[in-house]
């Protein structure tokens, strides 16, 4: 179902986000 892959996504999605935060800082 797309749940899952919305929930995967999220957290690949959240993981780069705090790897562009820590680039950027």
């Amino acid at each position: 179902d797309n749940y899952g892959f919305s929930q995967r996504f999220g957290w690949i999605a959240d993981k780069f986000g705090v790897s562009w935060q820590l680039n950027l800082a």
